[in-house]
């Protein structure tokens, strides 16, 4: 999975700007979080990032929980920035081919691969984690995601009523 990535197009995401968000993954609010910021590409997204020794197992080496929370949030966004509607994770699968390290450049590229049809509501994205030089996957991934409403929103996420606005335009109605 290659793609050349335009530092101009950087997407504003759900998470990182809703006032009352502290996602983990992008939000700028969360200071213990990774503050990812992603960047647009052909059919998907891409975010280039660095973590420090706070997101290691071993020493030196990130912990493979927080590789996959690279993976999920960046894919879990392709579908919020291409379609406007926020998801859920169903199922996440992440294969690790070697470790990533602390305090080393790498990108996290993630595409669509299914759209739902008439039959469900489900996404399909895949994902993968290279250095920032060189195209040599280090994890690949493929999620699935079920799209929510407005109503699964306010119960299911917690959303205040105050900010309800803020997610109205990724939570479109079910056709």
């Amino acid at each position: 999975m290659t793609a050349a990535t335009n530092p101009e197009q950087k997407v504003a995401l759900p998470g990182a700007r809703m006032e009352h968000s502290n996602c983990f993954g992008c939000s700028p609010n969360n200071t213990t979080g990774l503050t990812l910021n992603m960047h647009q590409i052909e059919n998907g997204l891409v975010s280039t990032f660095r973590l420090p020794e706070r997101f290691e197992s071993y020493p030196g080496v990130i912990h493979g929980g927080i590789v996959s929370t690279v993976l999920d949030e960046v894919m879990g966004n392709v579908i919020a920035v291409l379609d406007e509607r926020l998801c859920f994770t169903i199922t996440l699968r992440v294969k690790y081919l070697a470790p990533l390290h602390t305090n080393e450049l790498y990108r996290c590229l993630a595409k669509l691969a299914r759209r739902p049809d008439s039959g469900d509501d489900i996404y399909k994205v895949d994902g993968e984690i290279h250095p920032a030089d060189r195209d040599e996957a280090l994890a690949i991934a493929s999620a699935t995601y079920k799209w929510i409403t407005l109503n699964q929103a306010m119960t299911e996420m917690s959303v205040k009523p105050s900010a309800i606005g803020q997610y109205v335009s990724y939570l479109k109605p079910k056709v």
